[in-house]
């Protein structure tokens, strides 16, 4: 069967860890991004299917993560229109 990629973006180590542990115990191929600029370099380099997306970076906001990905002069091919965007409250 083929499995979803999908692209963890989140600066808070344990938050990161309980959803790639979530990923993983359900054996899904994920990959982790902790700033906005590494998440736009592992999207160009491996075309997620899903991105999960924390709004609030250390380096720039959520919203400019997606807009660099889907802009077309980054030459991104975006599998899937699907685009699940998190906020951590407090």
């Amino acid at each position: 069967m083929n499995k979803l990629l999908i692209l963890v973006v989140e600066d808070d180590p344990p938050v990161r860890n309980l959803i790639t542990t979530t990923l993983k115990t359900n054996d899904y191929h994920y990959l982790v991004a902790s700033s906005g600029e590494a998440a736009i370099l592992e999207a160009s380099s491996h075309n997620p299917d899903i991105v999960l997306l924390d709004l609030g970076l250390p380096d720039m906001d959520g919203v400019k993560v997606i807009q660099n990905i889907r802009a077309p002069e980054a030459k991104i091919q975006t599998k899937s229109k699907l685009w699940m965007q998190a906020q951590t409250i407090i």
